[in-house]
């Protein structure tokens, strides 16, 4: 703001007006000069502090951030992928984990040496070149971990280890190994000694379809085993107490392969498919599972076999991708229906579901889908959504309509939505408000997205949608609703809601 001149100022007493804020200005550059001078020391001395309330932070604190940090210490060699960026480093000498955190200062060392769950999960990536160094290091390693059960992941290269791990294989947990086909296994290493090993992960270098040089034979007694990984592997050539497993994930293996696995682990409760094509439809399975609760397909049409193929009397959890079908001439081959596939496995099963996750196509199909889940559903997520705004609204149009649409629904998250659109605030609190009582939380994750060709939204309409939020919000519905780019002027203010809180800088 420019300051007014007196009028009829004489040339003297404009000079005098002069000279005093010109003195006021060098006044003030001498004190910021002499602010400064005395701030660059106390800068200085800043860098240099180690703040006592991290020295000094209580042995119990110290222990959960150590086991929150290290999931898996490294023995040996750089990963294959790491090595190019870490020539300087010895390949067999380099450890992290315990060994890193006990570096640091005595407190520390003191509490990584005794805290037994930092050295009972590992996993050794060091070539045979290295043998003496690492089992003189798995001497001083494996005493640490006391009495605590092991995790262990070896690759192919390391299976010798097993052969060092003498009495600590009773304490033998969980065991990750990746395997070459051509390699022996050193299946009497393992042969009885593994009576607390609970989970077990194979995968192999193979397509699941061609066998081990060498059958494995070393988990045959495994009395506690519970869980296991296939991965690429091929299932016939191991044996295994498939009669004893609760959880089971296998992929990369052909249709018929997977319903051989299944037709031994009646007892799951627990099953995540994710397989491969094939040229040849497995033949009727007509499997039931008692037990099995949570079932988890991969996002590949193959994997939509077991809905036709499985009987699950107690399934509550499903997720699976709802491919929607492709442009085929009338009449639609079944093998593509998918909907009706999904609606068979729920009436034969006689279920009661409770949660849906569902990779989401058209809005549509998603809907005919939902309406085949039955009334018993309480949460549903849908990823990966990818509809313009006007399906986005005839689907929240429909939960707000039908009466017989999950009518017991009270959990619905769409995250993340991958097409640009303006959250439709009006239309999420008319959905809201027409399922009150049973609605109680609601997500919509709108990712960053560079198609912004969405018709905008009146600034009346948002206003009453936020209006309307506001209001279910204190009636105690948590609402989540989050765009990750500005896709307009109107909104800017206003893209998510709740608003984010202020950051203190």
């Amino acid at each position: 703001m420019t300051p007014s001149i007196p009028p009829n100022s004489s040339p003297h007493e404009l000079r005098t007006s002069l000279a005093e804020i010109d003195a006021e200005t060098t006044a003030l550059h001498a004190r910021l000069r002499q602010l400064a001078a005395q701030r660059k020391p106390l800068v200085e001395a800043l860098r240099g502090v180690i703040y006592p309330a991290v020295a000094d932070l209580p042995a119990e604190i110290i222990i959960e951030i150590f086991l929150r940090y290290f999931h898996h210490a490294r023995i040996g060699g750089q990963e294959p992928l790491l090595a190019a960026a870490a020539k300087n480093l010895p390949d067999w000498v380099h450890a992290c984990g315990p060994l890193l955190l006990a570096s640091v200062c005595r407190k520390w060392r003191d509490i990584a040496l005794a805290l037994k769950p930092l050295w009972s999960t590992f996993y050794v990536v060091t070539p045979e070149t290295a043998m003496d160094s690492v089992q003189k290091l798995l001497e001083c390693w494996l005493p640490r971990a006391g009495d605590h059960r092991l995790n262990v992941s070896l690759f192919s290269s390391q299976t010798w280890v097993l052969g060092h791990l003498g009495p600590y294989l009773e304490q033998l947990g969980l065991l990750h190994l990746r395997l070459h086909i051509q390699t022996s296994f050193p299946n009497e290493t393992l042969q009885g000694k593994i009576p607390h090993l609970r989970s077990l992960h194979l995968s192999s270098n193979s397509n699941g379809l061609e066998a081990l040089a060498v059958p494995i034979t070393a988990f045959s007694e495994a009395p506690q085993l519970r869980a296991l990984t296939l991965s690429n592997f091929p299932a016939q050539s191991i044996m295994l107490p498939w009669t004893q497993l609760v959880w089971l994930e296998i992929q990369g293996v052909f249709p018929d392969q997977c319903l051989d696995v299944l037709r031994n682990t009646t007892a799951l409760e627990r099953l995540a498919v994710d397989l491969i094509d094939s040229e040849v439809a497995p033949g009727p399975a007509g499997l039931r599972l008692p037990n099995l609760h949570t079932l988890k397909l991969g996002k590949y049409q193959q994997s939509l076999i077991l809905l036709d193929e499985l009987t699950l009397p107690v399934l509550t959890h499903i997720q699976f991708c709802l491919l929607e079908p492709p442009p085929l001439p009338d009449p639609l081959p079944a093998v593509f229906d998918n909907v009706p596939r999904f609606k068979g496995l729920v009436e034969r099963s006689e279920c009661a579901l409770r949660s849906i996750k569902v990779y989401a196509p058209s809005a549509e199909y998603v809907l005919a889908c939902l309406r085949a889940a039955g009334p018993t559903v309480t949460t549903v997520h849908l990823e990966d959504v990818e509809w313009p705004d006007y399906m986005l609204a005839h689907f929240l149009h429909a939960l707000r309509d039908e009466e017989k649409l999950l009518p017991n629904l009270s959990t619905l998250s769409l995250n993340p939505y991958t097409l640009a659109v303006e959250v439709p605030y009006k239309d999420v609190a008319e959905m809201i408000s027409g399922r009150r009582g049973k609605l109680e939380s609601f997500e919509l994750l709108v990712a960053e997205n560079h198609r912004i060709d969405t018709i905008r939204p009146k600034v009346g309409e948002l206003d009453e949608g936020l209006d309307a939020l506001y209001a279910l919000e204190t009636e105690g519905v948590k609402l989540n609703l989050r765009t990750l780019q500005k896709l307009s002027g109107p909104i800017d203010s206003i893209m998510v809601y709740p608003p984010l809180p202020p950051v203190d800088l």
